[in-house]
């Protein structure tokens, strides 16, 4: 009768490689890493603003305005080419998006410096832009206008902008 002898290199516990084996916990902990910017681009520009010497909430509210006009101008642009194109109704619909959305930029630029009153300003607009294409959602055949919502996308991520500290604050 033949003897199986199983073989145990030292060091390994029993069970294999991969058998639990006593340790002591690592002394280190890592934090949560901080969530990246939506926008990039805004926290540079705003960036790019403060490092020309303007406070924090300055170059935020000055951002904040050009990316509302910015939005403003995109969706009169976005008019004209769907007029172009013949498909008068999304074109209204960018038009009344776009008028919603004009007199941001002069609340932002009211607001001044206070965070607060900056967010409040862009909440105010994603009420304004929510009653108005709530309107007008019997229109579109998913019962909501995808103008509105990408209208209210970027105001959303304009708020947290707002709020979001910029990297270079980060560390």
């Amino acid at each position: 009768m033949t003897t199986n002898t199983v073989r145990q290199p030292a060091g390994i516990p029993a069970g294999g490689q991969f058998a639990a084996t006593s340790h002591a916990e690592p002394g280190v902990s890592l934090a949560p890493a901080a969530p990246e910017p939506k926008n990039p681009d805004w926290h540079a520009l705003a960036d790019q603003i403060t490092a020309n010497g303007a406070r924090v909430e300055k170059a935020r509210s000055v951002t904040a305005q050009l990316v509302s006009l910015e939005l403003v101008k995109a969706y009169a642009g976005n008019s004209r080419a769907a007029l172009d194109a013949g498909a008068e109704s999304s074109s209204a619909m960018y038009l009344i998006a776009a008028s919603s959305l004009q007199t941001l930029a002069e609340k932002l630029e009211k607001a001044g410096e206070d965070p607060a009153a900056l967010r409040s300003a862009v909440t105010s607009a994603r009420r304004s832009l929510s009653r108005t294409g709530s309107l007008l959602d019997g229109f579109h055949p998913t019962g909501r206008q995808p103008i509105f919502r990408e209208a209210d996308t970027v105001l959303g991520e304009l708020e947290t902008f707002l709020t979001f500290p910029s990297p270079d604050q980060n560390g």
